[in-house]
């Protein structure tokens, strides 16, 4: 940083981004003089004993000879370039103030290069149609074409390169921005979704609009930042959140199918409010709905093998036509997802109320089916699994509830996640079309409770719906479990309203309940910091996160990264919690992931990013929070953590792989079923 002016305009790199790619060049073009100079001197043998060249052989040989001279022109300012591009430090750029220079004379030798191969072009042409008749001349003049067609591969590799390092102004992004969006969604045509794109490319222009970074130093940031939760993370022992411990678990280290043939685990006792049966049990809702691709991932053979009783696979046969016909739309002819959640529930045709898998941006799918063993209605929304539902998640700025259904009545200061509060809208919509599914199941059913529950994205859309429905039904009992909900999902006060009914799971460091608009700013000021004064080089960050990379891969290996972690406590020293922290309080104010630390000051930050920052509200995750992570001594941690716990994005790892379902699954199926605990207070 900051990014490297030529030409009178800013690009996407900045002068230490050219370590590498000098290096690479370096050595291919000293490849390239090898090649070069072996052609030189098998045409300069030949072309005396070639008579149909005559007196041209001349040029060609010129050619060859020029293009040598700018070859290895070309090698000393790589080497150049790169000397100079590793001077200084990432926050440090004064010692690489020769490199627009280098690059200036690197363009117009680049330029030279470009004109000399056109005109080498037409040498070597002509000397084909030549001696196109004599088979030894073909030899020597196909060894120069080869020359001039590699060399148009270089200069066409730098000048994509150079294009794709072009910085648009910022409107130009924002369009750039909205136009990707369509072309990535060409059939939406609808005012609703256009509008979508519009605020979408609005929020993502709002977030990423610091011209004072280039994609590199955030890479290199990110880097110390995932050290720097590393170092900390081993050095006090266990994270400090606002929890309570409730029970270290010893779990084994084996794969699901093998749970099943160990002996089993106590589980951990939780709050006698939060009910750990239920937890399980309609986690088992939430991952069918994300149908047979997750079913079949499971065990590829033995899960497809038994699809085949459920799948409406005649549909044009009565007598073979599954029940549920009419109230499965959007999946198929032969209902693969329906199949796949009949299988994994266990649910009978009768109890399948509404199945509804069509996606579009805001409109999730999701099924509703009757629990008899818990006498109770379940709706279960799937997570993100397209492109449509990522679009959904992108539109993260807050709305208020009430404006999604103003005839329910929900209180005014209650906000939510956009996207998602759409979302839940067009579900709750759904289950009350002219049909009235919902209100003819409880009919049908006499069932008193509908429990909403659903994973990432689905998760957050429950939360939402079940604020809807309990506005509703009040006088039903409306609870909602949410697996690894989004982190920027709803207002303090909606969140804090919402802990009397719904149960949150997040394993881990999953990064989803982390995310929100607040916690992406702070990272992103976490990145400026690291940025202005990080005194490692940035191809030497990149090179030990790289030596890091190998040492989690095989862990005999003799590396270290000892300089990397000492900058990051340099960066980040390390400091026992602020009050406000360990009694459960929201840290956003400080430095992402460091308690105690110093707030930025304001001449470092400056006036602009400081009102920016105040234009993001506070959003958290829903309900009461369950949060399991790896015990010290193996095995699990099992703990009740407040919303405000989620206040920062860990750099880890584990951030995605531990928000798979997958992993959930597995880590659920690690404990045995507890003593009775009484069910969620409503």
């Amino acid at each position: 940083m900051p990014p490297i002016l030529l030409f009178g305009r800013e690009w996407r790199t900045s002068s230490d981004d050219l370590v590498c790619p000098a290096v690479t060049e370096l050595l291919v073009r000293l490849n390239w003089v090898v090649v070069v100079t072996a052609v030189l001197v098998f045409h300069v043998r030949e072309t005396y004993t070639l008579q149909c060249l005559g007196e041209e052989y001349g040029e060609t040989t010129l050619y060859l000879a020029i293009t040598l001279a700018i070859l290895v022109t070309t090698c000393v300012l790589q080497a150049l370039l790169a000397l100079h591009s590793g001077r200084g430090s990432l926050s440090d750029s004064s010692p690489r103030r020769w490199v627009p220079t280098i690059l200036y004379v690197n363009v117009m030798l680049t330029v030279a290069e470009s004109l000399w191969t056109v005109l080498g072009t037409f040498f070597t042409v002509n000397d084909f149609i030549n001696c196109r008749e004599e088979e030894h001349a073909r030899s020597a003049i196909v060894a120069v074409l080869v020359v001039v067609c590699l060399s148009y591969v270089l200069i066409g590799m730098k000048v994509t390169v150079a294009v794709l390092s072009w910085r648009p102004s910022e409107g130009t992004t924002r369009a750039l921005n909205y136009r990707s969006l369509r072309c990535l969604m060409p059939c939406a045509r609808q005012e609703g979704h256009v509008q979508a794109f519009r605020d979408i490319a609005t929020l993502l222009s709002k977030i990423f609009n610091d011209k004072n970074l280039v994609a590199s130093d955030v890479a290199a940031a990110l880097v110390i930042l995932g050290k720097k939760h590393q170092v900390h993370r081993s050095s006090r022992g266990e994270q400090v959140h606002a929890k309570v411990r409730l029970l270290e678990v010893e779990a084994p280290t084996c794969t699901p199918a093998s749970l099943m043939e160990e002996s089993p685990i106590p589980a951990p006792p939780l709050h006698p409010s939060i009910s750990w049966d239920k937890l399980v049990h309609y986690y088992l809702y939430a991952s069918a709905a994300y149908g047979y691709w997750w079913y079949v991932m499971q065990a590829p053979c033995a899960h497809t093998c038994s699809l085949g009783s459920y799948l409406n696979c005649v549909p044009w046969a009565c007598c073979l036509r599954q029940r549920v016909e009419g109230l499965v739309e959007g999946d198929g002819a032969c209902h693969c997802n329906t199949a796949a959640m009949q299988a994994m529930l266990g649910t009978e045709p009768a109890d399948i109320l509404l199945v509804d898998n069509r996606n579009h941006i805001q409109e999730v799918p999701f099924f509703l089916v009757a629990d008899r063993s818990t006498l109770a209605l379940v709706v279960s929304i799937r997570g993100t699994l397209s492109l449509a539902d990522m679009l959904t998640d992108l539109r993260g700025e807050p709305v208020t509830l009430a404006s999604c259904l103003p005839e329910l009545g929900l209180p005014q200061e209650w906000r939510g996640h956009e996207g998602i509060a759409r979302s839940a809208t067009h579900v709750f919509r759904r289950l009350h079309d002219d049909r009235r599914v919902l209100e003819a199941a409880l009919e049908q059913t006499n069932y008193t409770e509908v429990v909403v529950t659903g994973h990432s994205l689905g998760a957050g859309t429950a939360a939402i719906l079940a604020f809807l429905l309990r506005a509703r039904y009040p006088t039903l009992t409306i609870t909602c479990y949410s697996y690894s909900p989004p982190g920027g999902l709803l207002c303090p006060s909606a969140a804090a309203a919402s802990g009397a009914w719904c149960t949150s799971l997040v394993v881990g460091d999953d990064v989803i309940p982390r995310t929100s608009l607040t916690n992406i700013h702070a990272l992103a000021q976490a990145i400026r910091h690291v940025c202005r004064r990080c005194e490692l080089a940035k191809h030497a960050v990149f090179g030990y996160g790289l030596l890091g990379c190998c040492t989690a891969l095989c862990s005999c290996l003799p590396i270290t990264t000892a300089n990397l972690g000492k900058e990051a406590e340099r960066l980040f020293p390390h400091s026992p919690p602020s009050p406000s922290t360990s009694t459960g309080g929201s840290s956003s104010s400080l430095l992402p992931g460091v308690e105690g630390a110093t707030v930025l000051p304001m001449e470092e930050r400056g006036e602009e990013e400081c009102v920016e920052h105040c234009s993001f509200p506070v959003m958290l995750p829903p309900g009461r929070i369950v949060h399991i992570t790896p015990g010290q001594r193996g095995g699990y941690e099992v703990a009740e953590v407040a919303q405000t716990s989620f206040d920062e994005l860990l750099i880890s790892p584990r951030m995605l792989a531990d928000h798979m379902p997958s992993y959930l699954y597995q880590v659920l199926n690690s404990f045995a079923a507890p003593p009775a605990v009484a069910p969620l207070l409503v």
